[in-house]
């Protein structure tokens, strides 16, 4: 079913995730190297689990192609995390049923939603699920074998995402709190990894070093941590958190440790990063944390199995969520936000009184919870927490598939364009550079014309900039250094053949024979180095002259050329000259700021915009 689901998920919707993650697996596809790769750069993406998993298809098929059957690859590894969920579940002794239930559960619930995306979490989940149980058995019979299995589980989910670094600390702990003999293995690879950390430093966490700056925890992290498990809670229909809850914190076993351990250790990472780096759209990114959803699953089926309740921890672990949740204001957020899929629940809930709804809910709840029989209590928790996740999970996919992406395209429907048209109009195996350009005054269109560009043709595996002023994604790029004298592009000798640019890009102009043209780039073959025919300076990165800047073109080797440009009200005016053509650089006219990010804002006094430079042998006839 969930194969289904993410295989009628037809466009991307997150980027630049899915866009990195889909060259990850095209380098390692086509080279076999495991290295992370990106724009011919080594990077430190060192989540490479879920690129490989992927790359079969990424180095083999037309990128379209592999998008399709990556997503139905998708649904299917994620729904495999009822594995070493059942397992988990029968070696706290449930019944094979209540594992069955459990196992189910958890890839029933909203968050199967993220199986949708070139994301980890496809990947990840299963992977976290797997480290899990390895430290509970680890936690529970200390052996060099099972701490070998252990620090081997934590590794391959640290594989499937960084984040589960945090999973080696609980590890740790756990095993100090339950039983710290017979860990010797164990000990000797915390002592290795504490070395590997003091050495390496913020550099071990690759592209996430920046999460390492700062203080981890101010204030806002320690105030919010509640709220943050409150949200999955809500995810999980409200029962998990209270009843699992306190059957967590009621007992010592090895399961209940490393469940608790896991949970708070997860969550204030969680929390950590919402509060100093933003929650987003809806305050609280639920997407990393999800993960204890079947750990607080499995609890809640452990605490129904037996008689009755434990009013105390139910009464204190009420009394946590009725009041941490008040930090929390469930804003509204218009159709689905993929940091946070339990937002689609927030309507439903400020309709119904906000968070006090919800603080209410929690005591309503386990008021009820203690006062009903064993048997309707279990029958309760059971229906709310099926009907409740499978509900939710519908509302969310149902809002994903009936959406648009930031390409404007239904995210559920067939392309009706040739999307991989580059890699149409170039051979197999050929290499292609990019050199974006801002076309419109507005960034977005800009980022998305480019993002499609890279995005579904596998042969752009390249990118270049001029001047480092503009680019649309975090990723590895190259400077075009022209020299003045000769129009050779430095550093070009080994660069791709082919090279995709702006039509109107007013920057420079590569000397290459055209071999397709579509929404405004060509595609040029290029001989190599390469080589310009003009270059002009004093220009805005989006070809505009600024009133009181000299801005000219530039004729390598002093030749002639028909300079077209218009001004703020779109008349065009065509000059033809030799060597260094001045532009007009007095006020003509009013436009929108750089499109320099997704931030600019304001506007700018601007002369005209340089739109074409055609080089000729003369200006004559």
């Amino acid at each position: 079913m969930l194969a289904w689901l993410c295989s009628r998920v037809r466009d991307w919707v997150v980027m630049t995730d899915e866009l990195q993650y889909a060259k990850l697996a095209t380098h390692i596809g086509e080279t076999l190297s495991p290295l992370p790769t990106l724009r011919g750069a080594h990077v430190g993406a060192y989540a490479q689990l879920y690129p490989a998993l992927i790359a079969p298809f990424y180095g083999t098929m037309s990128a379209p192609d592999a998008f399709r059957w990556a997503h139905v690859l998708n649904g299917i590894v994620f729904a495999s995390a009822t594995i070493p969920v059942y397992l988990l579940a029968r070696h706290v002794d449930l019944p094979r049923p209540w594992a069955l239930a459990c196992a189910a559960l958890s890839v029933a619930t909203l968050w199967n939603l993220q199986a949708a995306f070139l994301m980890t979490e496809a990947a990840a989940y299963p992977a976290f699920a797997w480290a899990v149980l390895a430290i509970v058995r680890a936690v529970e019979a200390p052996s060099a074998a099972h701490d070998a299995v252990a620090v081997a589980g934590v590794a391959f989910a640290v594989l499937a995402r960084t984040q589960f670094l945090s999973l080696g600390l609980v590890l740790v702990v756990a095993a100090l709190v339950h039983r710290r003999h017979g860990h010797r293995l164990l000990w000797i690879a915390t002592a290795a990894a504490v070395v590997v950390a003091l050495v390496g430093g913020t550099r071990i966490l690759g592209n996430y070093a920046t999460t390492a700056h700062g203080f981890p925890f101010p204030w806002r992290a320690f105030e919010q941590a509640g709220a943050h498990l409150d949200v999955i809670g809500v995810g999980l229909f409200v029962l998990p958190l209270l009843v699992g809850g306190a059957w967590l914190v009621s007992r010592r076993t090895a399961f209940s440790i490393t469940a608790l351990t896991t949970i708070v250790v997860l969550t204030l990472e969680t929390s950590s990063y919402d509060a100093r780096f933003g929650g987003g759209l809806a305050d609280i990114r639920s997407r990393y944390l999800f993960y204890i959803a079947p750990l607080l699953l499995i609890a809640t089926a452990c605490a129904l199995r037996e008689r009755r309740l434990n009013a105390r921890a139910l009464a204190a672990v009420t009394v946590f969520a009725a009041v941490t949740v008040l930090a929390h204001g469930f804003p509204r957020v218009a159709g689905l936000y993929v940091d946070a899929p339990h937002a689609v629940l927030n309507g439903v809930i400020r309709d119904s009184g906000g968070r006090a709804f919800v603080a209410v809910a929690f005591v309503v709840a386990a008021l009820v919870l203690v006062r009903v029989p064993r048997r309707v209590r279990v029958a309760v928790v059971a229906v709310v927490v099926a009907a409740g996740c499978v509900s939710a999970s519908a509302l969310a996919w149902t809002r994903l598939l009936q959406s648009r992406s930031p390409s404007s395209r239904r995210v559920d429907a067939a392309p009706t364009v040739v999307l991989d048209w580059i890699d149409s109009v170039v051979p197999k195996n050929a290499h292609v550079g990019i050199v974006p350009f801002a076309t419109n005054p507005s960034w977005g269109p800009n980022a998305l014309l480019w993002w499609d560009a890279e995005f579904w043709n596998r042969t752009v595996d390249r990118a270049f900039v001029v001047g480092a002023n503009w680019d649309y994604a975090p990723f590895p790029h190259t400077e075009l250094r022209v020299d003045p004298q000769t129009g050779v592009v430095a550093g070009t000798e080994h660069a791709p053949e082919y090279v995709a640019v702006a039509l109107d890009d007013s920057r420079l102009g590569l000397v290459g024979a055209s071999v397709g043209v579509n929404y405004g780039i060509a595609i040029l073959h290029m001989q190599l180095p390469y080589r310009v025919a003009w270059t002009s300076s004093g220009l805005d990165p989006d070809g505009w002259s600024v009133p009181g800047r000299v801005a000219r073109v530039h004729v390598i080797g002093g030749g002639s050329a028909k300079v077209t440009y218009q001004d703020a009200n779109g008349k065009a005016t065509t000059i033809c000259r030799r060597g260094d053509i001045a532009l007009p650089d007095a006020q003509a006219g009013v436009e929108p700021a750089t499109p320099l990010g997704p931030t600019a804002a304001g506007t700018r006094g601007v002369g005209v915009r340089l739109t074409g430079v055609a080089v000729r042998a003369s200006c004559a006839g």
